[in-house]
């Protein structure tokens, strides 16, 4: 069992191949323990840039909303609610999205 989780895990043990069969079968379960890792990583490197990307649609938007308030002089506290109820709706939305598993 420890040699197994060392293996997956691509960790060292103290235990090595003694034979081809062995070789081969230890460098099988590398690549397996390789793949699985490169997966993990891979999966939280696109979550993480999802999580970029609608940050950067949100800012994008607030800015284009901050600029029509501006240039269509509406009244602050008008704005400022506005503004409010922008952040709880996104904020609504981002939790709906997060994947709950």
């Amino acid at each position: 069992l420890h040699w197994a989780f060392a293996h997956l895990l691509l960790g060292e043990i103290d235990v090595a191949p003694a034979n081809t069969g062995e070789r081969a079968f230890s460098t099988v379960i590398h690549l397996v323990g390789l793949v699985v890792f490169s997966s993990f990583v891979s999966s939280l490197t696109e979550f993480m840039a999802r999580i970029a990307e609608a940050k950067a649609d949100s800012s994008r938007e607030d800015a284009q909303v901050r600029q029509y308030m501006e240039d269509h002089q509406i009244p602050v506290k008008l704005t400022l609610q506005i503004a409010n109820y922008r952040k709880h709706a996104r904020r609504s939305t981002l939790r709906a999205k997060v994947p709950r598993e």
